[in-house]
């Protein structure tokens, strides 16, 4: 049976630089601890050495085991970290998450930077994107979070259809 995928996309302007975010960005035991997440450990199944830094990992919701392998994370410090996750056991058959600072924004006149977090989860479960949304402005009281309900490619196609129209009334004037 194939599964719908769920693309979500969430932005918060913050009033820090993607420097002094950093460490509580690209810290995720910190960041599952204050969201709630139950404790991720090494999977039982862990026997045999998997390729590329690859592991497989578990942790436990509600007595529900949920296990999945997890390729490298990618980090581009200060600016960006993702990391895609395969589930063996559990409601999810795939993740893939990325957290990007965008400092270009910042250059541009933008009022501060911006912390985009996209992924298939948190939409379908409020309880989670209240957790993030805490912990968010626990880290940036005055953070206006969005949550975006439509695939993130259609977000792209209207940040940049605003940029030729920005482009097109500064040209004619």
């Amino acid at each position: 049976m194939p599964y719908r995928e769920l693309h979500y996309r969430w932005e918060y302007d913050l009033k820090a630089d993607p420097e002094e975010l950093w460490p509580f960005v690209s810290d995720t035991n910190r960041f599952n601890r204050d969201t709630g997440v139950p404790s991720v450990e090494p999977a039982k199944t862990t026997r045999e050495r998997l390729r590329n830094a690859r592991q497989r990992l578990r942790l436990s919701v509600y007595g529900m085991a949920v296990e999945w392998e997890e390729q490298p994370f990618e980090w581009i410090k200060p600016t960006r970290f993702g990391v895609v996750r395969s589930y063996s056991k559990g409601p999810i058959v795939e993740l893939r998450a990325l957290a990007e600072l965008v400092p270009v924004l910042i250059r541009r006149g933008a009022d501060s930077s911006i912390v985009v977090a996209g992924g298939g989860v948190i939409t379908e479960q409020p309880l989670l994107m209240r957790a993030f949304s805490d912990a968010m402005a626990s880290i940036s009281p005055t953070s206006r979070v969005v949550l975006l309900r439509e695939p993130p490619v259609i977000g792209a196609i209207a940040l940049a259809q605003r940029a030729l129209d920005t482009r097109n009334v500064q040209q004619a004037v």
